[in-house]
This record gives C-alpha cells, sequence and structure tokens, in this order.
C-alpha cells in the first residue's frame, strides 16, 4: 500500500560548502551560507549569459555597482560596505584581487560553475581583511561520471554576441574540463545622446582543466586566458570619426592564470589540501590626454588540515599571498621619456 503523498520523503541533492573549508553539507553548515545553485546559475546564464552582474544582483544584501558609465567596470558591494572588502574567490583561491578587482565582474561567465556561496558578513578570519564585508566563493564545474557537452549562443537587440561551450570527459583516473567563450558588442546608446551606454568589446576566454584521481587523492591543474579589448565614450569617436574633440575610455586587458590543488584523506577521516595559483594581469588604458598601461603579479599558496573529532571540526593551516605591481607607462599621448 502505497504512502500518503505528505508523508513521502522528497530527496534532496545535497550541497557540499567549500568556502568555509570544512567540507560540510549546506544542512549543517553552523555558518550561514547562501547557495545559488545549479538551477539559478542556468536560468540567469540564458538572460545574461555574457557575466556574473545579474546573478549577483538578485541576492538579498548584494548591490553590483557600475563604477564606470564608459568603461561599465562594477565592485561587488555587500550590506553596503564599499567592494574593496568584499573578497571573491575562484575554487577558495583569489584570482580577481588588486589591480583586476574592478574588472573581474565582466570577465566571469556563468557556463561553467557549478554553484556560488555568499557569506555576508566579516570572514577575515580566513580570509583576511579583503573579506570583512563577506565573501563570494566561484565554484567550477568537475567531471562528473556522465559526459557533459554544452553550448550557448546568444544575440542581443544591442548589438551583443554571445558564444560559449562547456565539456567534460571522465575516466576511471582522468578528468578533464574545457570552457570556451567569445562575447562582444558594438557600442549602444539607447538615449541618442552620442554617449555610449554600452561599450563596444571582445572578449575571448579559455579554460581547460586536467584531473587525476587516486584512491584516496586527487590532483587538479588548470589554465585561465582572457583577453578582452574595450572602447566607450564618445559615438562619433568609436565610429571613426577622430577630427573633433571627444571624451573615451580604450582600454585593453589580459589576464593568465595557472591553478595546481591537491588533498588527499586518511583513512582516519582527515584531510590534506594543498593549493597553489599563479596570476599575471596586464591593462593598458587610454584617455584623453594620458595614457597608463601596468602589469600585476600575484600568487596564493595554501596549506591547510581538516580534522573531526566527535563532535568536533577543525582547520589548522597557513597561506602565502603575494603581489606585485610594476607601472609600465603613465604619460600623456605620444610623450617619451626623458
Amino acid at each position: 500500500m502505497e504512502e500518503p503523498a505528505a508523508a513521502q520523503e522528497e530527496a534532496i541533492e545535497e550541497i557540499i560548502v567549500t568556502s568555509t573549508r570544512s567540507r560540510r553539507s549546506f544542512a549543517t553548515s553552523p555558518t550561514r551560507v547562501e547557495i545559488l545553485g545549479s538551477e539559478e546559475l542556468a536560468e540567469k546564464g540564458n538572460m545574461k549569459p555574457g557575466d556574473i552582474r545579474m546573478l549577483l544582483n538578485e541576492s538579498t544584501g548584494i548591490h553590483v555597482q557600475q563604477t564606470s558609465a564608459t568603461s561599465f567596470n562594477s565592485s561587488i558591494r555587500i550590506q553596503g560596505l564599499d567592494g574593496k572588502y568584499t573578497q571573491l574567490l575562484r575554487d577558495g583561491m583569489p584570482l580577481y584581487s588588486g589591480f583586476s578587482g574592478s574588472l573581474s565582474l565582466l570577465q566571469i561567465a556563468p557556463l561553467d560553475l557549478q554553484q556560488v556561496e555568499v557569506i555576508k558578513g566579516a570572514n577575515s578570519t580566513l580570509y583576511g581583511a579583503g573579506a570583512i564585508a563577506g565573501l563570494i566563493n566561484l565554484v567550477s564545474k568537475t567531471p562528473g561520471t556522465d559526459p557533459e557537452n554544452s553550448m550557448l549562443v546568444n544575440a542581443t537587440s544591442a548589438g551583443g554576441t554571445d558564444v560559449s561551450g562547456f565539456f567534460t570527459r571522465r575516466s576511471e583516473a582522468v578528468g578533464a574540463t574545457l570552457f570556451t567563450s567569445y562575447n562582444g558588442s558594438d557600442a549602444y546608446d539607447p538615449a541618442d545622446n552620442g554617449f555610449s551606454a554600452i561599450p563596444e568589446f571582445e572578449r575571448w576566454t579559455f579554460n581547460p582543466s586536467l584531473f587525476l584521481y587516486g584512491n584516496d587523492s586527487e590532483l587538479r591543474f588548470a589554465i585561465n586566458a582572457v583577453a578582452k579589448d574595450r572602447l566607450g565614450g564618445d559615438m562619433n569617436y568609436i565610429d571613426g570619426d577622430r577630427t573633433g574633440p571627444a571624451y573615451f575610455e580604450d582600454g585593453t586587458t589580459l589576464r593568465l592564470s595557472s591553478l595546481l590543488e591537491y588533498s588527499r584523506q586518511s583513512g582516519s577521516g582527515r584531510e590534506l589540501v594543498l593549493r597553489n595559483n599563479i596570476s599575471r594581469f596586464r591593462r593598458e588604458q587610454t584617455v584623453p590626454g594620458f595614457e597608463f598601461s601596468g602589469v600585476q603579479h600575484s600568487s596564493f599558496s595554501e596549506a591547510h588540515i581538516l580534522g573531526m573529532a566527535n563532535t568536533v571540526d577543525w582547520v589548522a593551516g597557513l597561506n602565502l599571498w603575494t603581489e606585485e605591481f610594476e607601472q609600465e607607462q603613465a604619460l600623456p599621448p605620444h610623450c617619451s621619456r626623458l
């Protein structure tokens, strides 16, 4: 005899939270963590496939603030605090920080994300002073038992084009993922005031990952490359008319990063995790009367051990975070150094 529908238990997919480094499930985590799952990512990815601004802007307590009318740069404000106090992580590592921070939201497509974890409030214990307002952790998809082939093609009435592809394969010992995308747009002036509301831009992304699986261990290596050209401001200047005075912002960025992660579980339930990422971010910016270019090199290395004793989970570890910025040029156009 079948049980009444109200008495039947509904199976709920278990969601593992990684931001707290405890590997607890969402239901048992003592820290309040908001999870934006795969369904929400798919929905917002269909509506705005080029970046994650819409996804975050619709979360309570989070405001994505546009910091430049011409370049479309944005920052994330949590609970009203300035965007510099929000830590943006990729798989638990701060790939978007410092000189490259305001450009991050424009360079993250949602197609290869498994979930987004949001912790509001001070988290400086685990992630330093940059997480005083909170943190947002972007968790990438990993290879499953079944292959995945996803393709997204989008065109907008504002002249935008998005083409993205995500593919996974896995055997017993080896797995791989590949994400690649092209995002571009013509300059768009809906108010017809001669000034672009959306800049003219092109962005290319290439992100392969390799996974090696042992009996109690896992090794992951990934690289990420993002190149972008962007021009915003006076519509006549964008269209090629350079005869009269005009305000514009012409920017080029190139982000290269690597990620290496090793995890091993022991028979006693302890887990050792070693992580490292190295990033190089180069930016060139030209506005009327001024040119600027610079390079930021950054790295993040971490080692921690997770253990459980009766009803207590504990984490012990250390990390090393380095940043180096080199200004290549900051001169008026057509001038040279003496």
